[in-house]
Order: C-alpha cells, then structure tokens, then sequence
C-alpha cells in the first residue's frame, strides 16, 4: 500500500508540473497520459478493473481530473508480448502526452527510454534499477525515468541478516530461501558476506525455479534436519506471494526471528495473490 501510494504522489505532482515544462504548453492545453500494461487487457487499465490501475485512476480523480474533461488518458498493453514494446514506445512517444505510467518490466522501460529522453516515465521497481542497467544509480539517476523502488539495492539482504541476528542473536544457522541459479547474484553474495561477518552460517535452501505452496513442507523439513534456527526469505515473486504459507511452515517448524513475532497477524490475513 505504501508503494502504492509513493507512485501517486508522484504521477500525480508530475502530472502538475509537466505544463510548465520544456513543451511551453498553454493554459488551455489538456494534459494527456499514458498509461501501459505488460499483460492486463486495455479493458482492464480502468477504474474497478485490475486493482492497481483502479488505484491509480481513482486517486487522480480525486485530485479533480476528469477523462475527456480537463484530461486525456491513452491505454496501451503489450497483452504478454515483449516484441510488442518498442511498437508500443514509438505509439507512445508519437502522441506526446505529459507524462507515461508503466508497469516495471526492463525491457519495456528500456523502450521507452530509446525512444524518448524528455517525457517523465513513472514506473516501481522491485529491485534496484540501476542493477537492472536503466538509470545510473538511485542517489543520482539522471534521465525522465522515476518511481519507487521495492527492493533498494543488493546490500538489502544483508541487512535483512544483521536485523535478524539483532532479533535472534542465539540463531548460529539460518536458513536461505533463494533460487539456485541465482545463488551467485549480488543480493546472495551480501547475504553471504554479512553472514561471515556476524558468524552465522547460512544454509541456502535452494529451489530450481518457482516455488509451489506445497513444497514449502517439504523445503522446511529440510531446514529443521540442518538445525536451522531461524530463516531469511528475500523478496523473491514467491515469497511474497506464499508469504503466509512460509511464516506458518517456519513456526511449525520451531523456527526462531521475525517470523514468530508477526505470524499470528499474518494468520488474520488473506494471503496476496498478485
């Protein structure tokens, strides 16, 4: 919700300031939008349609924006296409709008930024993009792209680990939810590093792709037999996602740290199914 709403803020403050800008538009100018989805049908990207399109739209016109009145909205979908992008960036660009809202797939984005350098691009990142390659960094990004960032930097798992072991210093092995074939990626090698650091072995627990919900008792299972204390499950899609399902196996499984303190609360909520 709060990354929700930091995209708000921010679209909507630009959709503010983009008429005084470098396009010198005039008063009675309408201020047009884009927005684009990766797979959401154009039909979707309304108000009571795909839920973070309905935030969106709902918000701006709160703040007194109406379609067809005193704004011009365009939808676009690459409908799961990613050959469909830089068709969809060149559309884009060609209508000129004040500003572009799209959903944070890299190579879209990518698209985008090749075909313009002046129109504002809001998207949310999920990790770093300056990992990703599409800004320069996150204290000075440069360019037309902005937005919030989910995951701000590869350091994060490692503070992850520190604030664990501050939680549960006793825990000498935890566990490590992360895919095998990003086992070498920065985000697993600051966790490793900070491990070292605090003497902790970390125990990865390492699946060859995405998780089902049900394997999680069997992965479990596995930690329990490598007397792992506690665990650490980074913002991987299906730990979000099963993220209910992991406090739960881990509070079965008499694992210690966070997870024991927010279990219950989880427990009363409907888990997330992005």
């Amino acid at each position: 919700m709060k990354t929700r709403r930091v995209l708000l803020v921010t679209l909507c403050t630009l959709i503010l300031i983009a008429p005084v800008g470098s396009r010198a538009q005039t008063a009675r100018e309408v201020p047009r939008i884009a927005l684009i989805a990766i797979n959401a049908p154009v039909g979707k990207i309304t108000e009571g349609g795909a839920p973070v399109w309905s935030a969106l739209l709902e918000e701006i016109g709160r703040l007194g924006y109406v379609e067809g009145r005193n704004l011009i909205i365009d939808r676009h979908s690459a409908a799961g296409k990613k050959d469909a992008y830089t068709t969809i960036a060149a559309q884009v660009v060609a209508t000129k709008p004040a500003l572009v809202v799209a959903r944070g797939a890299r190579p879209l984005l990518k698209a985008l930024l090749a075909a313009t350098q002046t129109i504002p691009i809001v998207s949310v990142f999920p990790v770093d993009p300056a990992m990703l390659g599409i800004v320069g960094s996150l204290v000075r990004p440069g360019g037309n792209l902005t937005g919030p960032v989910a995951d701000a930097g590869a350091g994060l798992d490692g503070k992850r680990l520190q604030l664990l072991h501050e939680l549960v210093p006793s825990a000498a092995r935890v566990g490590y939810l992360y895919r095998r074939a990003q086992w070498n990626d920065p985000f697993a090698a600051s966790a490793r590093d900070a491990a070292r650091k605090l003497g902790i072995t970390l125990v990865p627990s390492l699946s060859d792709g995405l998780v089902d919900e049900h394997q999680y008792a069997e992965i479990f299972a596995g930690m329990r037999a490598d007397r792992v204390a506690a665990v650490l499950g980074p913002a991987l899609p299906e730990t979000l996602k099963y993220r209910t399902t992991i406090a739960a196996r881990a509070l079965d499984a008499k694992l210690r740290g966070p997870v024991k303190r927010c279990v219950n609360e989880l427990r009363r909520r409907p888990s997330h199914r992005p």
